[in-house]
């Protein structure tokens, strides 16, 4: 299957940020504090999979692996799920989902985003 480019995954993935940013501040989520983000990336080749667990380490994401995924389109694709905790803001969500796609990029992989739970103020 052939990926999209870089730069198109990178703008197809800030549009949702908003959004998401949205519905999170609608369900009741103190956007001024700290939310643990959960990074879903689909692996094409599982000789990518140890490579790119390394650069997301690097890049201080706290690594959980999920395994092997069904197949998709018959792909067969594995999902790694990373976490980092920060302040979701656009420009900090937007710089996050910007490390992702550039590392994604680099091993076969796509990004396929973010989520996390409501964090209430106290």
């Amino acid at each position: 299957m052939k990926r999209t480019s870089v730069e198109h995954e990178r703008n197809t993935q800030r549009r949702l940020n908003p959004v998401t940013l949205e519905r999170l501040a609608a369900n009741g989520s103190d956007l001024t504090r700290a939310h643990r983000i959960r990074n879903v990336f689909h692996v094409f080749s599982e000789g990518h999979i140890a490579s790119l667990r390394h650069d997301l380490g690097r890049s201080n994401f706290n690594l959980e692996d999920k395994g092997k995924s069904p197949s998709r389109h018959d792909e067969q694709y594995w999902e790694v799920e990373v976490e980092a905790l920060l302040v979701p803001n656009l420009v900090s969500i937007n710089a996050m989902t910007d490390r992702c796609v550039e590392i994604a990029s680099r091993y076969d992989a796509e990004y396929d985003g973010w989520y996390t739970e409501v964090v209430r103020g106290s």
